[in-house]
């Protein structure tokens, strides 16, 4: 489920109007091109909020000679719509996690082979340790669907 982004009025230069919110990670802010009365074109822009950089542009016929507030929210609910899966992370796959009793030996030897013989039991099934804490092994393996 996708959340609709919180657009903010944002500054603007020789008229059009733009606006700016949070996709995914990146600060974006759309720009829309118009004359001082507010009138606009139907050429947009959007480009990272901090940086500048180039994200997309289009136009938008609806756009052209209205001042409407209702046109422009669905133009930024069409740019927000195509932006999100460019700047949107994928869903990380889940972890699952283990703890894992390793085995007592009467010598160093012993020892060394047991846990690496339980250890390596484990990796078998995509388990990687994690870190060792006195006799318990903290395992981990990405989730598989």
């Amino acid at each position: 489920m996708t959340s609709t982004p919180t657009w903010k009025p944002a500054e603007t230069e020789d008229g059009g109007r733009a606006f700016t919110t949070t996709i995914g990670d990146v600060d974006v802010l759309v720009r829309f091109t118009g004359d001082l009365t507010g009138t606009l074109d139907g050429d947009w822009a959007v480009t990272d909020a901090d940086d500048a950089t180039p994200l997309l542009d289009g136009h938008d016929p609806a756009l052209a000679g209205t001042r409407s507030a209702v046109q422009l929210y669905a133009s930024l609910t069409s740019i927000a719509e195509r932006l999100t899966p460019l700047l949107a992370a994928p869903p990380s796959p889940g972890v699952e996690y283990k703890l894992v009793r390793l085995p007592v030996g009467d010598d160093d030897a012993t020892f060394a082979t047991e846990v690496a013989a339980t250890l390596g039991a484990h990796a078998a099934d995509g388990w990687r340790l994690v870190s060792v804490d006195d006799s318990w092994a903290y395992l981990e393996r990405p989730v598989t669907t």
